[in-house]
C-alpha cells in the first residue's frame, strides 16, 4: 500500500508538474489589410488592422488575449486595449462598450478566428454611424467572404 500511494504521489507531482511548466502563451503581432464598409456595401475606406499582444491557453479555463487592437486609416483611427476576449460558439469575441474617443463615443463588437488569421467587426459612433470592417482583404467581396467559426 505504502508503495502505492508514493507511486501516486509521484504521478500526481509529474502531471502537476507539466501543467506549471508548460508555456502555453503565444505571442501575437499581426497587421491586417482590410476595409472600412458601410451597411449599404459602399466602401468607406481601406484599412490596416494591428493586432499585439499575448494570447493564453489554458488547460482549466477558456483562452484568453491581452493586447491592442488598432484600426488605421486616413479618415479613420481607433484604438483600444483588449482584456476580456470572451470564447462564443467557437470564436473569440471582444465587446466594446462605451468607449470615449477624440472622434465620439465608440462602441461595437469584434470577432477573432481562433488562430488570429480573420478578423470581422462593427463599430458604430455616437450611435449614428455604423462602421462595419475587415481583414484580412483587399476588397468588399473578399472581406464579405470571412466567415469566423
Amino acid at each position: 500500500m505504502r508503495n502505492f500511494l508514493i507511486a501516486l504521489a509521484v504521478v500526481l507531482v509529474l502531471v502537476v508538474g507539466f501543467f506549471i511548466l508548460n508555456d502555453n502563451t503565444e505571442e501575437v503581432n499581426k497587421e491586417y489589410p482590410g476595409i472600412v464598409y458601410t451597411i449599404d456595401g459602399s466602401v468607406k475606406e481601406e484599412i490596416v488592422i494591428n493586432l499585439e499582444g499575448e494570447y493564453s491557453k489554458s488547460y482549466f479555463d477558456e483562452p484568453g488575449f491581452t493586447g491592442t487592437f488598432e484600426i488605421e486609416g486616413k479618415e479613420i483611427y481607433f484604438v483600444t486595449e483588449l482584456t476580456d476576449i470572451e470564447k462564443q460558439n467557437g470564436k473569440m469575441v471582444v465587446i466594446i462598450h462605451d468607449n470615449q474617443t477624440d472622434i465620439g463615443l465608440l462602441t461595437g463588437a469584434i470577432s477573432f478566428s481562433n488562430d488570429f488569421k480573420e478578423i470581422i467587426g462593427s463599430i458604430s459612433k455616437n450611435d449614428e454611424i455604423t462602421y462595419y470592417f475587415g481583414a484580412p482583404g483587399e476588397n468588399l467581396s473578399e472581406i464579405l467572404e470571412i466567415e469566423i467559426h
